[in-house]
């Protein structure tokens, strides 16, 4: 018993004279006015862009799925910037081409417009195979929401899906 009791207090001394010299030394303290270091080296040549208020409609029979991945600046206009989303076919056939719409809308204004961006099979061999995804892009105001939904796709056997709730 007399053995745990040193044990414990020479473990106790040893806590209390490392917070004594950290105090006293400013190991754990940053002198004031000192900025806190970049969280990655290359952070200092990224901006960061929020992303725009958005909707995705889905649903679970739906061929091709729309994910958010990213928002960037649009270098060519300094008012806008550009929403990257992935679209990935989670159907068993290949898709030929397909639809993207949205609705966009000014949060200031609560007026808007929409668009389309259609992805088809130009180049031989670009087809979104089952279980791949392609990016699409759509250019987006700072002061604009988007509602966006996968409108129709066709499929290499020339059938087609399209959207039952966004009927032309």
């Amino acid at each position: 018993m007399h053995r745990y009791l040193i044990r414990i207090l020479v473990a106790l001394l040893t806590f209390a004279v490392g917070v004594v010299v950290s105090l006293s030394t400013g190991v754990f303290s940053r002198p004031a006015g000192t900025n806190l270091p970049a969280r990655y080296p290359c952070s200092r040549n990224r901006v960061i862009v929020s992303a725009p208020a958005m909707t995705i409609e889905s649903q679970p029979d739906e061929p091709l799925k729309l994910l958010y991945s990213s928002t960037s600046l649009d270098l060519t206009n300094s008012g806008q910037r550009q929403v990257h989303f992935l679209v990935e076919n989670v159907s068993h056939r290949d898709i030929r081409n397909f639809s993207v719409n949205y609705l966009s809308s000014w949060a200031s204004k609560r007026e808007g417009g929409g668009g389309g961006i259609f992805v088809g099979d130009n180049v031989r061999g670009n087809l979104l195979r089952a279980g791949d995804s392609k990016t699409v892009t759509i250019d987006s105001d700072y002061d604009q929401m988007l509602q966006l939904w996968v409108s129709s796709a066709e499929f290499l056997d020339n059938s087609r899906w399209d959207n039952p709730r966004h009927a032309h």
